[in-house]
Parts: structure tokens; sequence; C-alpha cells
């Protein structure tokens, strides 16, 4: 997936100015897979369900 793929909901119905402008901005304050707390098993998103379409 990428953020151009607009067959995936989560992705298609992004907010335009959420994505930081460029790559290098977006990584300065978005965390990889590698990085995210998500992935640690530090952090986990609470809310209905269908939040992620």
């Amino acid at each position: 997936m990428t953020v151009f793929d607009d067959a995936i909901p989560a992705v298609a119905k992004l907010d335009p100015d959420a994505e930081y402008g460029s790559e290098d901005e977006a990584a300065r304050w978005g965390a990889t897979a590698t990085t995210s707390p998500h992935v640690a098993g530090d952090a986990v998103d609470i809310g209905r369900s269908d939040a992620t379409e």
C-alpha cells in the first residue's frame, strides 16, 4: 500500500493537509513500521471499529 493507493478507503480519504507537505517532513513527525510504539506494543488506538475507514 502507498499514499497513492486510491482503492484503499483509509488512504483515499486522507486529508491532504495531514501529509506534512514532503516525505522528509513526514519522516520528522511520523513513525515508521519499525519505530512505531504500536508495533513495539507500547501503544494502542482506541475508537470505533470503523475508524480505520
